[in-house]
C-alpha cells in the first residue's frame, strides 16, 4: 500500500519514467511494465496510480503543456514592450529545458499521437489555439489584425518546423540559431507591415 503523502511524488515520478519511455521509443509503443521499471516502482503501484496506460499518457502530454505554458507565461511577464514578449516567446521556445533531443521527440510522438487519438487530439487543438491566440495579442500592438494573424500562424509554424528539423539532424542543432531564425522571420514581417502602412498614409 502506498505511502500516505507520496501521491503526488509517485505521480511525477511515473510521468518523468514515461516521458523517458517515449522519447527512447519514439512512440507510444511502451508498456506500464517498463515506465514502472524506468520509475523504479512496481507494476502495481504503477496501475494504482495510473488505472491504465492511456490514463499516464495523457497525464504525460498535459503535464508537458503545463510546463510549457508556464514558462511561456514567466517569461512574458518578465518583459516590458510588446516586442520584447515576442523574443522572450522565441527565447522560452527554444530554452535549454524545452529545446532537446528527448523533449522533441516526446513533442514529435505527441503531435503524431493527435491524429488518432480524440482526446490527445483535444489537448493538443486547445494547445495551439491558445498559443496563437496569445501572439495574436502581443502581435495586436504592433500590426493591423490581419497582419498580426499572419505573423501568429508564421511564428508557430516555424516553432514546430524547427522542431521538426533539430530531430532530423538539421544544421539549426542549437538554441541560438533557433532563436535567431524565429526572430529574423518577426523582424522582417514587422518591417513590412510597416512599410505598408506607411505607404498607405
Amino acid at each position: 500500500m502506498p505511502k500516505l503523502g507520496m501521491e503526488k511524488m509517485r505521480r511525477q515520478d511515473l510521468i518523468a519514467a514515461a516521458r523517458q519511455c517515449i522519447a527512447t521509443s519514439g512512440s507510444l509503443k511502451v508498456t506500464m511494465a517498463e515506465i514502472a521499471r524506468a520509475a523504479a516502482v512496481s507494476p502495481g503501484l504503477a496501475h494504482f496510480y495510473f488505472q491504465s496506460k492511456e490514463q499516464l499518457i495523457l497525464a504525460t502530454f498535459t503535464s508537458l503543456l503545463a510546463e510549457y505554458r508556464a514558462d511561456l507565461l514567466l517569461a512574458s511577464r518578465q518583459a516590458d514592450t510588446p516586442r520584447q514578449k515576442l523574443s522572450a516567446f522565441a527565447n522560452a521556445c527554444f530554452s535549454e529545458k524545452h529545446f532537446t533531443t528527448e523533449a522533441i521527440s516526446v513533442w514529435l510522438v505527441f503531435f503524431a499521437s493527435a491524429k488518432e487519438n480524440p482526446e490527445i487530439a483535444r489537448l493538443f487543438s486547445a494547445y495551439a489555439r491558445r498559443t496563437r491566440s496569445n501572439l495574436r495579442f502581443v502581435l495586436g500592438a504592433l500590426a493591423p489584425a490581419h497582419k498580426a494573424s499572419f505573423i501568429a500562424e508564421g511564428i508557430a509554424a516555424m516553432v514546430d518546423g524547427l522542431y521538426i528539423a533539430h530531430s532530423l539532424e538539421s544544421p539549426v542543432r542549437n538554441r541560438s540559431d533557433a532563436v535567431q531564425l524565429l526572430e529574423n522571420y518577426v523582424d522582417i514581417q514587422l518591417a513590412g507591415s510597416t512599410a505598408k502602412e506607411n505607404a498607405r498614409a
